[in-house]
């Protein structure tokens, strides 16, 4: 019988852009824009400062990709890592919500510093995307929630896959080399999820880092010839085993695989918080502007949320922060607006005051992603409003992301005129023939 891994090494290595059917050309680029897009508008993040002071001094001597907006070159991997921690760092970045996870903030940054430094083209970024992206939606679709209850966050946990994929597209490894640079990637695997109930939430970004890196490196390895196993995922002592224990199902990851893409259910944030807070931050806002409803009238508030939402890690939570929808739906209500530091600037005492009042329900009848969201007022009248969504539904296209990204450049940490260059090449990625264009236009 053939490995999952095997399977999974095979449609990676004969992944080819002209294979690619438009909507999925398109939807890379959206995930590169979007990833990098919010990512620049994350700079001014303490945790994206200190990765780079970190690689900068690791990597004093020996030079190789960029660091986006810093704009000095680090080592490979060193580069993919503090770059990852900036891309997650305003928790505005893609969601494939089926498998909670962010792929992008693994995946791109990988791709990024691996294609910038081996000079290839927009191309083959575009192809190396498409399979990170796709091997980790089939990988976690099913099988996230089993790692959830066990603890593990699944964006660091799948990641090295992911950006071990990726890399291993982008460096043109044959078959068995691209086994062995996932069976490395699965031993990467870790994550917890106890940051998300404490809420130190740094620790999310500083997660994606470390995915990203290792599984980049773990191509690097395939590439040198170090062997890892190819029952690595589904064997009895392998990934899923222990990361889900179980090994039921383990077939639908490779089912109509290369023929159906899984991928194209991420969609992207449109406020900077979790992805299970967009919907009841967007009908919270809603009601600002419609209703012109103020923090002061509101006796309490009620949000029902499918139980996959309600009841993950940090989600129902008088903490403040990006996962807390008491906090997320206080902050929309109390400024009228979700921004970047609305939301890690998270000491406002007119929305800690309503926090108390907003009590959270997991509601069987609701999907993922959608909300009931209930405001009883203090004078005894009700408003109501419902939003039902599915990630296809909720996703953006490719120039309406752009237009998304272009609203946040003045939270960008580059000029104007470069953050406009840089989406304008994003857009038409394929025509580049290296990368040195776009990278130019994405450092300060």
């Amino acid at each position: 019988m053939t490995t999952l891994t095997c399977q999974l090494a095979r449609f990676i290595g004969g992944l080819s852009y002209a294979q690619l059917p438009p909507e999925v050309t398109s939807k890379a680029k959206t995930f590169i824009l979007h990833g990098i897009g919010a990512g620049l508008a994350g700079y001014s993040s303490n945790t994206v400062k200190e990765a780079i002071r970190l690689v900068k001094k690791l990597g004093v001597f020996t030079k190789g990709a960029t660091l986006l907006v810093d704009g000095d070159k680090v080592p490979l991997t060193e580069a993919a890592f503090a770059n990852a921690i900036l891309l997650h760092s305003r928790a505005q970045e893609d969601d494939f919500h089926r498998g909670m996870m962010h792929i992008g903030v693994v995946t791109t940054p990988a791709a990024l510093a691996l294609a910038e430094m081996a000079k290839k083209s927009g191309r083959d970024l575009i192809v190396g995307i498409v399979a990170g992206y796709e091997v980790a939606a089939r990988l976690t679709k099913d099988h996230a929630r089993f790692s959830i209850a066990r603890g593990f966050r699944t964006t660091p946990l799948y990641g090295p896959l992911a950006a071990a994929a990726a890399a291993s597209r982008i460096l043109n490894l044959n078959e068995r080399q691209t086994i062995h640079a996932l069976g490395l990637a699965a031993n990467c695997g870790a994550g917890l999820l106890q940051c998300g109930v404490a809420h130190t939430l740094n620790e999310l970004a500083i997660q994606g880092g470390f995915a990203s890196c290792n599984g980049l490196r773990c191509a690097l390895l395939g590439q040198m010839g170090a062997v890892a196993c190819d029952s690595i995922l589904e064997g009895e002592r392998g990934f899923y085993q222990a990361f889900t224990g179980t090994g039921e199902d383990l077939g639908r990851i490779v089912e109509d695989l290369g023929r159906k893409w899984e991928m194209m259910d991420t969609f992207f944030k449109r406020y900077p918080v979790g992805g299970l807070n967009q919907t009841p931050v967007h009908v919270a806002l809603s009601l600002v502007k419609e209703k012109n409803l103020m923090a002061d009238e509101i006796q309490h508030i009620t949000v029902n949320l499918n139980p996959k939402d309600a009841l993950y890690p940090g989600a129902n939570s008088l903490k403040p922060g990006a996962l807390s929808v008491q906090f997320c739906v206080a902050t929309a209500i109390v400024n009228g607006a979700v921004t970047f530091d609305s939301v890690w600037q998270n000491d406002n005492p007119k929305v800690l005051d309503l926090m108390p009042r907003i009590t959270v329900e997991a509601d069987e009848g609701l999907e993922p992603l959608s909300c009931d969201l209930s405001v009883l007022l203090k004078d005894g009248g009700v408003l109501r409003q419902v939003m039902r969504v599915d990630p296809l539904s909720y996703c953006l296209s490719l120039k309406e992301d752009a237009e998304l990204i272009a609203s946040i450049i003045p939270e960008m940490a580059v000029p104007e005129k470069k953050a406009r260059k840089a989406i304008d090449i994003m857009i038409e990625l394929e025509k580049l023939d290296n990368l040195s264009a776009l990278i130019e236009n994405l450092v300060a």
